[in-house]
């Protein structure tokens, strides 16, 4: 008997008509606009959670112990409401500390570089397979054989642009943009190997990069035995 009240009075209700809030009456309009049920309801969730919040800091104010110390407490201060550190000292790292901070540096760029030369493999391999097409060219030198290859790549370039899929082009710009980045981390391991090898001992003397080359240093030779 419940079941057929209930299905009636949905049944009832779904024939009902939504009646809408009023809006703010036009002489007190420069009031703004009329709060809504909505706005209300945010309102109220709002302030009981700043409530519980305020009440529960409270309580904890109230539990805190009077004896507690630790050295924070002197070494930093407050401003604002925000946390400031009153010592400025920087950590001052040995040169051992900092050669070792150098080697996990390589390391962590070392194995990002395997792992872009990983997928820069399988893209490669990806593309290679969807454009699959041997040819054989008989040439009689070496500088032929070098200007048919550039005309040959030349023309497969503008064959692949004209009939390559979205998929591709999207795998042959992620492809550059990784060879990009690869080039990246090679520059920063080897600067970062540069610096932690400078740490170290023995004579060494700065060579002066030719054009856009980079300096580089050479290391005297020294007996091990």
């Amino acid at each position: 008997e419940r079941l057929r009240m209930s299905s009636f009075d949905k049944a009832h209700k779904a024939g009902r008509k939504t009646h809408q809030e009023r809006a703010q009456p036009r002489a007190r309009e420069k009031y703004g606009l009329l709060e809504k049920t909505k706005d209300w309801k945010e309102r109220r969730d709002d302030f009981h959670f700043k409530e519980k919040r305020l009440r529960a800091l409270a309580e904890k104010a109230r539990n805190r112990n009077p004896d507690e110390f630790y050295f924070g407490m002197i070494k930093s201060r407050t401003k604002d409401g925000i946390h400031q550190n009153t010592s400025n000292h920087a950590t001052v790292y040995s040169q051992d500390e900092m050669k070792l901070l150098r080697t996990q540096d390589s390391a962590y760029l070392t194995m990002k570089l395997v792992e872009e030369g990983k997928k820069i493999d399988r893209l490669q391999s990806s593309l290679h397979m969807a454009s699959s097409g041997k040819r054989t060219v008989f040439v009689k030198s070496k500088k032929e054989g070098k200007k048919k290859l550039a005309a040959i790549q030349e023309k497969g370039v503008l064959h692949k642009k004209r009939e390559m899929t979205e998929e591709q082009s999207e795998a042959y710009l992620e492809l550059a943009q990784r060879i990009k980045r690869e080039k990246k981390l090679l520059k920063l391991k080897n600067e970062s190997d540069l610096q932690r090898n400078l740490l170290g001992k023995g004579r060494r003397r700065k060579m002066k990069g030719k054009g856009k080359k980079a300096d580089r240093y050479v290391w005297a030779k020294e007996r091990t035995k």
